[in-house]
């Protein structure tokens, strides 16, 4: 999880430098261009199985009764979920505020997982 986790970062941060959204257009214009972005696209698809993977996590630690895992795996889920809505906005919206929102709950969810795998 964390390796996927620090590619996610990468991918973002190329998207983030190295892609430019266009300045106008409405929500399926800036979709349309988003998947035509490969790093953004490959962002997007790495952000999907994040998702799968939190949840199969989460499914893995509640059948082996492991409360750490358990809570890791909670704010995690969660915070890849508050992550991938943040930046679903942010493709349709352009605003920053998104990009923020769905950084600092990327970081959220990494310090989970690191933190009980530290432990």
């Amino acid at each position: 999880m964390i390796a996927v986790l620090i590619l996610q970062y990468i991918l973002g941060m190329t998207s983030n430098l190295f892609v430019n959204f266009p300045d106008s257009g409405g929500p399926a214009t800036m979709w349309e261009f988003a998947w035509r972005q490969i790093p953004v696209a490959l962002h997007i698809i790495v952000g999907t199985l994040l998702f799968v993977f939190s949840i199969v996590i989460l499914v893995i630690a509640i059948k082996q009764k492991a409360k750490k895992w358990i809570a890791s795996g909670t704010v995690g889920l969660v915070s890849i979920f508050i992550a991938g809505y943040s930046g679903a906005q942010f493709v349709s919206t352009q605003s920053a505020i998104f990009s923020y929102i769905m950084s600092i709950f990327f970081i959220i969810a990494f310090v989970s997982y690191a933190f009980v795998m530290g432990s």
